[in-house]
């Protein structure tokens, strides 16, 4: 667990209100803990956050956007990052461990998809889709496991090399 005024600390390009509304569509699912003053939050739940605020940062969506994407890949993205949360909280320095990657794609900055999600998201016009019709120009995709380490793990110092992202 990663207390809330580390993670919330480290949302430096999301504005108060785009913060505030992820958490409460986080909260939605978090008990009571969420009423304290520094509550705890899951890796995954992290995560969410920490990736909305990333991709703030890179200009790629709209505030709309980015809360109609969390909105629907939350689950997703929460699932991994607990399991990421687990795994790094044994060793973050094991150069050994196999740290599976779990991506977010985004075709034309129209259409997003994820890793194990069978839909896709419209960008446009907030509808998710089993198949799409785009054939992009332009693609790209993000390795939420390189956005957690970071996140997590920025400003500490370890001994021995990063661990190993694969995919």
């Amino acid at each position: 667990m990663l207390s809330s005024r580390e993670v919330e600390g480290k949302c430096k390009r999301l504005s108060p209100i785009t913060l505030q509304t992820i958490k409460k569509l986080l909260i939605q699912q978090i008990d009571i803990r969420s009423k304290a003053p520094d509550f705890q939050y899951t890796g995954g739940e992290a995560l969410v956050l920490w990736f909305a605020d990333y991709i703030t940062g890179v200009g790629l969506l709209g505030q709309e956007q980015l809360l109609f994407l969390i909105s629907e890949l939350q689950e997703s993205i929460k699932t991994y990052g607990s399991r990421l949360y687990d795994v790094l909280s044994v060793d973050p320095n094991a150069a050994s461990i196999n740290v599976p990657m779990f991506k977010i794609g985004f075709m034309d900055r129209r259409i997003a998809c994820a890793d194990g999600v069978d839909f896709f998201l419209n960008l446009t016009t907030g509808k998710t889709s089993p198949v799409t019709d785009v054939w992009p120009v332009e693609t790209i995709a993000y390795n939420l496991s390189v956005i957690f380490y970071q996140y997590c793990y920025r400003g500490k110092k370890f001994d021995s090399a990063e661990s190993k992202l694969t995919g």
